[in-house]
């Protein structure tokens, strides 16, 4: 694994392509202490730096959020004894300003501050990430980007975390803590309606013919709701509780069994659990079977 901590070899075999930085490296016991120890980061709109330093005319300002994923890919140059790039790989949608570039995943990044990764062909270094921040947490850190005129910024100026926070994160919630200060009325009242309506009967389309896709879209900024890829909403909150429920299962199980548990309907089920996966809280370990990971704890 490449990132300002050094190159530490790890035996990546066969099937294990798909794994995370953290999964790989970071999760397994019987990893490397020094990869252990490593405080991991998580979040869906990050912002990275060039690495190559900007001339001196550059006017740097903080990139605008991008409006959707795209295909362009980022991904986290890990290699073998080969020297074979195995991933992972992030599909995002990306904002550049000057020598920062802004992305957006369509899947949870793991990631370690200031480490490389590489958008297209150019490589970059991970500053932190935008999930949640507030209005004036947002101003603050544009001005001190355009006081930097894009140098010399690091991570920990930029994204200080408190002294609590300097230790890994626990792998079991990848996602941003959800921020609920100064939401306009109305996004109140869209996210108390996706809270209190059954699983499944949100989508988006609902509420872009309403003219609402803008407060939509800040509530996914704020970490408040998921986005499914049928379109299809669900709280933060409720997603993180449905994930908890299925720790009940001991064997492989399917939507059905899901669906019963969380008194949803099947396909509803198949495209949570579809996204749970994605997120890495559950495996896929078939076309329709599904395996908690017992090395997360809920």
């Amino acid at each position: 694994m490449i990132g300002t901590f050094g190159v530490i070899p790890e035996d990546v075999g066969s099937g294990d392509e798909d794994l995370s930085h953290e999964q790989r490296f970071g999760a397994r016991g019987d990893g490397d202490r020094r990869l252990q120890a490593l405080h991991w980061r998580s979040g869906r709109d990050l912002l990275l730096v060039d690495v190559v330093p900007p001339g001196p005319e550059a006017n740097t300002i903080l990139p605008p959020r991008p409006k959707r994923v795209t295909d362009e890919r980022l991904w986290m140059p890990v290699g073998d004894d080969d020297e074979r790039v195995i991933g992972p790989v992030y599909r995002v949608g990306v904002r550049v300003s000057g020598s920062l570039i802004r992305v957006r995943a369509a899947e949870t990044v793991r990631f370690i501050p200031e480490m490389t990764v590489i958008v297209g062909t150019q490589r970059f270094c991970l500053l932190g990430k935008l999930d949640g921040l507030d209005p004036s947490s947002r101003r603050q850190l544009g001005k001190m980007i355009q006081r930097s005129h894009g140098a010399d910024l690091k991570s920990q100026a930029l994204f200080p975390e408190p002294v609590r926070a300097l230790r890994s994160e626990p792998p079991s919630w990848p996602h941003p803590e959800p921020v609920t200060g100064a939401l306009p009325p109305a996004a109140k009242t869209i996210l108390a309606t996706i809270e209190g309506e059954p699983l499944g009967n949100s989508h988006v389309v609902t509420f872009q013919r309403r003219g609402a896709a803008g407060l939509l879209s800040l509530l996914e900024e704020r970490g408040l709701i998921r986005l499914l890829p049928s379109g299809q909403i669900v709280a933060a909150s409720r997603y993180k509780e449905l994930c908890d429920t299925l720790v009940d299962f001991d064997q492989e199980f399917n939507p059905r069994q899901a669906a019963k548990l969380w008194n949803a309907s099947v396909g509803m089920a198949g495209t949570l659990l579809d996204q749970l996966a994605r997120d890495r809280l559950v495996d896929k370990v078939s076309a329709r079977y599904y395996k908690v990971k017992r090395d997360v704890q809920p």
